[in-house]
């Protein structure tokens, strides 16, 4: 179409033809004009009934949209947005039939600007410029008819996930560690700070937490953390860390425990 105005237009001006790519100006002027020209198919008597200072009639369409024309012969949205600091495009829509060549083509095209973001995207993106009736009807077709999109969108394959672990499903404790956090000892005016860290004490079921202070990495430390623990919410039957060494060094200390009462015998 640009390129069928710019021919018009060196065939009556030959002393100033146009030559080169084509200019935004030429863009705008020929969708201007094909606009123009679907409106004047698809809203003739809208359109003639705006031009003549009538407004729509009651059981049209259109009539909630408030249309007028314009300096360029569109119909556009009205609307109260007259003082807000935006576009004119953005305040008062162009308004396009659904079932056209032209809305076709102005879908699709913002399909491809936008990468085929989808069509809630595009609807937002189309807002800006145009009110296109049924539009969001117009922009789920589009996506559903463009091979892009298909591929883009496609459903991954779902495999079947195995059983669960045994501490996955029935409780069980892990540890570990968080910080360190700087805390202030002394009193209120005291600038010496130190390291403390918090044992956190989670249930791989029910996804409980108990945390305890800990004063150091070291393996007594933990265990008294521990022991504070199993006070306040009973023995545990299995409790997972990861291979920190305050964690491996209680393990053992507790292995070693372990062995030595079972090396005593009890007498009456």
């Amino acid at each position: 179409m640009a390129y069928s105005l710019r021919f018009i237009y060196n065939a009556r001006n030959p002393k100033g033809k146009k030559v080169g790519s084509l200019t935004v100006d030429e863009i705008e002027e020929a969708l201007l004009r094909c606009i123009r020209k679907t409106q004047e198919l698809f809203y003739p008597d809208e359109l003639r009934d705006l031009q003549s200072g009538r407004p729509v009639r009651k059981n049209n369409k259109l009539l909630a949209l408030h249309p007028f024309v314009d300096k360029d012969g569109l119909i556009r949205v009205g609307g109260r947005l007259q003082a807000a600091v935006i576009d004119y495009d953005q305040k008062h829509q162009v308004i396009l039939p659904p079932k056209c060549h032209l809305s076709e083509l102005i879908v699709q095209h913002e399909n491809i600007r936008l990468l085929y973001g989808g069509p809630q995207l595009m609807h937002s993106s189309l807002c800006q410029c145009f009110w296109i009736t049924k539009e969001r009807m117009l922009c789920r077709k589009t996506v559903h008819s463009c091979v892009k999109c298909f591929r883009m969108q496609a459903a991954s394959a779902s495999q079947l996930m195995g059983n669960l672990l045994s501490l996955r499903v029935k409780p069980a404790r892990p540890v570990d560690y968080a910080g360190p956090f700087l805390i202030r000892q002394g009193g209120r005016r005291s600038k010496t700070k130190v390291k403390r860290y918090a044992a956190l004490f989670i249930c791989l079921v029910t996804r409980a937490i108990h945390i305890e202070l800990v004063s150091d990495l070291t393996t007594e430390s933990f265990l008294a953390a521990l022991r504070k623990f199993i006070v306040r919410r009973g023995r545990s039957h299995n409790i997972y860390s990861d291979n920190a060494t305050c964690f491996k060094g209680a393990n053992n200390t507790l292995c070693e425990l372990r062995k030595m009462l079972n090396s005593f015998t009890f007498q009456e």
